[in-house]
């Protein structure tokens, strides 16, 4: 049986989000709250096939011939092919007794409060899968930028990667495939309708579903029976990897290991190599990681730097971190120890 006060919200609850008069205190500070900036950058695109979005890649250039008079030439094509992305559904539920409900003398603020934590736990959710993603460990969800770039190209020697039309060539090795479990990634993504994408099923709102509150008895386990209003609410939503040559990934940082150390990966010299390789023509980039990651590549960066190369005017305000001109954006959701990616075969 479900414990009162964990599942279901209490009287208790209630009281602990009140101002001294009763009323819904507007200016909660969320501890658990995560941010997750990703959500503001991607942009959307209705599918066009229900749940589901089917686009054409071009996947062979025909060809061209040098000739000379009385020469002939042999006509060609390219060749097509097409991928299905479907949007997977992330949900949760408010749920509490309903005399709460009906005693409350602000009873939109006391929705209002609920659903906003709850809409925040939906964007939680979904902006981890667009990372982290996998059909494979789980058929309900969708695949993410960690499921397209999960093997990485060696950059030098005999078996280096310099095909620039297969996704392991826009994955580098941080330099812990193997040991610790503190990895993490950076993330480098080119937003664009012809690159890489959100969707949301044809003829809906942007996905989003919030249905009517319900009030119904529901039967306990005890067979008792409690007066509940329940409110469901819905995200569908999925990704469009369109053409990963816009997007990339450096796997296997080790955010354990001193990053001013001898032998430390230099990830500022991986950054460049990324920005380098990834295509930015019509597409809006931006680099996604955990603030540990920052802070291992920002001490690096400082190094490289000498002291009185900096500003004034950098002492003076705060302004946006930046990494070889594109915006980069911490992401709570990218701050949990990540499996190892190994070289491509």
């Amino acid at each position: 049986m479900d414990t009162i006060g964990t599942r279901y919200m209490t009287f208790r609850d209630l009281h602990a989000g009140r101002t001294p008069n009763g009323f819904v205190d507007r200016d909660v500070v969320d501890m658990v709250t995560q941010e997750n900036p990703v959500l503001k950058d991607i942009l959307w695109k209705q599918c066009n096939k229900g749940r589901e979005d089917i686009v054409t890649i071009r996947s062979g250039l025909p060809e061209a011939v040098v000739r000379a008079y009385y020469e002939g030439w042999t006509g060609t094509k390219s060749s097509k092919r097409q991928v299905t992305n479907a949007c997977c559904r992330v949900t949760t539920g408010i749920e509490f007794d309903f005399d709460l409900y009906s005693q409350d003398k602000d009873k939109a603020a006391f929705l209002t409060d609920e659903q906003k934590a709850h809409s925040a736990v939906l964007g939680d959710k979904v902006a981890s899968l667009l990372f982290y993603g996998d059909t494979q460990g789980d058929p309900k969800g969708i695949n993410g930028f960690a499921k397209t770039f999960g093997q990485y190209g060696a950059t030098s020697g005999g078996s280096m990667v310099t095909d620039d039309k297969v996704a392991a060539f826009y994955c580098l090795n941080g330099g812990d495939a193997a040991g610790t479990q503190a990895r993490r990634s950076v993330f480098l993504v080119g937003w664009g309708a012809n690159s890489a994408h959100g969707i949301y099923p044809e003829g809906t709102s942007a996905g989003i579903e919030i249905k009517p509150l319900q009030h119904q008895m529901v039967r306990q386990s005890d067979g008792s029976n409690l007066d509940m209003g329940l409110q469901e609410m819905n995200w569908y939503a999925g990704l469009n990897i369109r053409d990963f040559r816009f997007c990339g990934r450096i796997a296997n940082i080790n955010i354990a290991t001193d990053p001013g150390s001898n032998g430390a990966t230099d990830i500022t010299k991986l950054v460049r190599k990324l920005v380098t390789r990834a295509k930015s023509t019509g597409v809006t980039q931006r680099l996604y990681m955990a603030r540990l990651v920052f802070e291992a590549i920002a001490e690096q960066f400082e190094k490289k730097t000498q002291a009185n190369a900096v500003k004034y005017a950098d002492l003076e305000q705060k302004k946006d971190a930046t990494l070889m001109g594109i915006p980069v954006a911490f992401c709570d959701c990218m701050n949990g120890d990540e499996a190892a990616v190994e070289a491509a075969a």
